[in-house]
């Protein structure tokens, strides 16, 4: 009867230490997975076009203004108990369309547009700094495939073809090098939100949710 007690005294306290590590899993885990999406803050080219804006305003120029992101979608995978690699896809756009006001009697308004498109696909590594539950602070690299390009086009005739084709700037295959600084924070035990710092597609700043499976 001792030992039958016994034995299940020693199978009952290897199950509540199973439970209290499963519990106590860290928001980081050597072979889980993550996907993330985020949307980029902090954008100098963003800040170039509005300066334009701003001067040409001055000028009598009025000026519309879009953007799309940028956004980026990031797969992750730990390799190791604390370093994880991964792919991070990202994609931006911006356009300016400027309208200059007749004012030599033609008839006609000038236009000048400016678009902006960057893609990007970055192989990443990130160190994991903490153990928490819930927060996952991190470090890492990234090295990739970089697409940008700069057009503007104008229908005004001082505006020779020579002109635009100055500004007209393509960089269709660079080289990527990237480092970043973030966190995530899990509210669930596999739905959370993350920042970070880092290059995403024209933006140094970065906002989204994350989920790990």
């Amino acid at each position: 009867m001792k030992k039958v007690v016994l034995v299940s005294a020693i199978c009952m306290l290897a199950f509540s230490v199973k439970s209290i590590a499963q519990d106590g899993e860290g928001a980081y885990t050597q072979g889980t997975s993550s996907v993330s999406v985020g949307y980029g803050f902090i954008s100098p080219f963003k800040t170039l076009f509005k300066i334009s804006n701003a001067f040409g305003a001055s000028s009598g120029v009025t000026a519309k203004f879009t953007s799309l992101g940028p956004v980026g979608l990031t797969y992750e995978y730990g390799i190791s108990p604390k370093i994880s690699a991964g792919i991070q896809v990202a994609y931006g756009t911006l356009k300016n369309v400027q309208t200059e006001k007749d004012g030599m009697g033609t008839g006609k308004d000038y236009i000048v547009t400016q678009k902006m498109d960057q893609i990007s696909a970055i192989l990443r590594g990130n160190y994991h700094l903490g153990s928490s539950e819930k927060f996952d602070p991190y470090i890492g690299l990234g090295l990739g495939y970089g697409n940008f390009k700069y057009k503007s086009t104008s229908n005004d005739p001082s505006d020779t073809q020579a002109d635009l084709a100055y500004y007209n700037i393509s960089v269709p295959g660079a080289l990527g090098i990237t480092g970043q600084v973030g966190a995530k924070y899990y509210f669930s035990s596999s739905v959370g939100a993350y920042a970070e710092l880092g290059y995403l597609a024209g933006s140094f700043a970065q906002l989204g949710l994350t989920v790990k499976f």
